[in-house]
């Protein structure tokens, strides 16, 4: 089975939703993924952010993730995703960071390329294999070395708090495809109406309606 790459540019949501619901890739439907999870804080740990950032045991930061669901591969709503720690985001508590992706890739599993199975904070193949396919207490029970994933590699992270107008188009693309509503329903903390009091007065020009 051939590799499928994504490059998604900041508005990816109409060429995801043209696959939505289609079958393709082996009888497999899209799925778009508004935002990033991530179980654990070893995750955030191992992302490149600053100088308290500190590398997997393999040597790599934290620079990709699997994503699998049966039946379905996973595409991204944009380039641009906010990233949640998942207890964090079922309590509706703030973002950690967002994440600026390099590309999305469908594959199966066993045919990640060894880069992209070092960024995810594997050892080797093998390693990978045990820990996703066989390990006791592993995530994906059902997940198999041919089974197909999708992978997202990163090129960029950052602090959602921080000046940056890449935090406007997140927020706009969230807005225009009814992701935001979402947020702002389960913040339980006033994350979401503080970010948007702050886009509002630091892109006056460019305001969007984030009540």
């Amino acid at each position: 089975m051939a590799r499928k790459i994504f490059k998604p540019d900041l508005d990816f949501y109409d060429e995801a939703m043209a696959l939505e619901g289609k079958r393709f890739m082996k009888g497999l439907k899209p799925k778009i993924t508004p935002w990033l999870l991530f179980k654990g804080e070893h995750h955030f740990n191992a992302m490149c952010y600053n100088s308290k950032s500190e590398p997997f045991p393999n040597g790599s930061f934290k620079k990709g993730t699997i994503r699998y669901t049966p039946g379905h591969i996973y595409l991204p709503l944009s380039q641009y995703l906010l990233a949640f720690e998942s207890s964090e985001f079922d309590a509706g508590k703030e973002p950690r960071r967002w994440i600026r992706l390099k590309y999305a890739a469908v594959c199966p599993l066993e045919e990640l390329t060894d880069e992209e199975i070092m960024w995810d904070g594997f050892d080797s193949r093998k390693d990978m294999l045990y820990q996703m396919t066989t390990m006791e207490g592993r995530h994906y029970q059902d997940l198999k070395p041919k089974s197909m994933v999708s992978y997202f590699a990163f090129d960029g992270i950052n602090p959602v708090s921080g000046d940056s107008g890449d935090v406007y188009m997140i927020a706009k693309v969230l807005k225009e495809h009814g992701y935001w509503h979402e947020l702002r329903q389960k913040d339980s903390e006033g994350w979401a109406g503080d970010l948007a009091d702050w886009i509002n007065s630091r892109f006056r020009k460019n305001s969007l309606d984030l009540k």
